[in-house]
């Protein structure tokens, strides 16, 4: 039986995990642009075309947007950092 290496099963699993989170990161991403979408179509089309209403979306967009990517690019980094601590080990 061969000899498990618990390094290289737990890097393994983070590699898993990580393609997970990746493509999860991509749905969330892709469903915020197209509810962004469609709140700007009823916005454009709809009877409740106020300007502050518009605004609030358009700040709501960017604002999300933003989080978004911060909170992508924090775990990306967790992800680096441990990727790096078990490559070491």
């Amino acid at each position: 039986m061969p000899e498990v290496n618990p390094n290289k099963m737990a890097s393994s699993m983070l590699h898993f995990l990580k393609n997970i989170y990746t493509t999860n990161i991509q749905y969330m991403m892709m469903l915020q642009d197209q509810s962004l979408r469609i709140l700007t179509t009823l916005l454009d089309h709809g009877l409740a075309t106020q300007k502050e209403a518009k605004d609030i979306l358009e700040d709501w967009a960017v604002n999300s947007r933003t989080a978004a990517i911060d909170f992508q690019k924090k775990t990306e980094d967790s992800f680096e950092k441990l990727t790096r601590y078990l490559d070491e080990s």
